[in-house]
């Protein structure tokens, strides 16, 4: 079998935070777990910084693309947009036989505008925090099906999808996944088989969490924006153990990927 490889577009313009931190954890525990139950498999993972000059690999297994700050629209005219357009529009030509990309938050709204999905806009307050999802009509779809019909996870944006997703791109089906229970926003879709992406921080780590929101700054911030009864509600809703069902989401994808790569190969083992 060839070697895996696993690309990671860090798209935090130089920026540190906790999301890359964590999304390498999981990444790492996942090859762990692959090399343990394939000792010949030779496999790594290469991290990007798009966003500060580096080159997109071609010869990647699959991609995961990260969050990051600032403005999704920048897609269109900064030096790496061009790069991140060509490598969906790559995959999406290619969905049978090319490698797959999983999408989170800023990358999230950058594939929804690079692709023409919809409209992504600044929103009127910054969203931070604990918050619930519902899953849509057609999210009989195996990112989502672990998860219960509500469920939460943890958001940091500015952005966001004004109204709906165009049903399909080319000949691939357009899946909206999950929309925010309260303002009913797009936050999950998947573009046939090729694409998923989700506005939310799945890679965030379920114990931080909690710790996070427990921190006197982040409370007295969340109070103000949300009103005490609001933050009292997400400190209840990130107590529940969904949230750790949340947290399987890269995980279960990262299988699914190497499941498709190994079939493409004709093979078919799993980890």
């Amino acid at each position: 079998m060839r070697p895996l490889k696993i690309c990671v577009l860090d798209m935090n313009a130089g920026h540190r935070n906790n999301s890359i931190r964590t999304l390498t954890r999981l990444l790492v525990r996942f090859l762990e777990q692959l090399r343990a139950a394939h000792p010949g498999l030779s496999c790594t993972y290469e991290l990007v910084s798009l966003r500060e000059g580096a080159s997109i690999p071609r010869d990647a297994s699959f991609y995961v693309s990260s969050g990051g700050p600032g403005s999704p629209l920048e897609v269109d005219t900064a030096p790496w947009g061009r790069q991140f357009r060509d490598l969906l529009e790559t995959l999406c030509m290619s969905p049978d036989d090319g490698p797959r990309l999983f999408g989170i938050c800023y990358s999230f709204e950058c594939i929804v505008h690079s692709l023409g999905l919809g409209r992504v806009q600044r929103t009127t307050r910054s969203e931070r925090g604990v918050h619930l999802m519902n899953l849509t009509a057609q999210s009989r779809h195996p990112l989502v099906t672990p998860l219960s019909p509500r469920f939460p996870v943890f958001e940091i944006r500015d952005w966001a999808i004004d109204g709906d997703l165009r049903s399909s791109y080319g000949s691939l089906p357009v899946a909206t996944l999950a929309r925010h229970a309260e303002t009913g926003v797009v936050e999950a879709l998947a573009i046939g088989t090729v694409i998923e992406a989700v506005q939310f921080h799945p890679e965030a780590d379920p114990g931080e969490i909690r710790t996070w929101l427990r921190e006197s700054e982040q409370e007295q911030w969340l109070t103000r924006q949300y009103g005490a009864h609001g933050y009292g509600r997400m400190i209840d809703v990130a107590a529940n153990d969904d949230l750790e069902r949340t947290f399987r989401m890269v995980p279960d994808w990262l299988r699914r990927a190497y499941d498709s790569w190994v079939w493409r190969q004709g093979q078919s083992p799993r980890v």
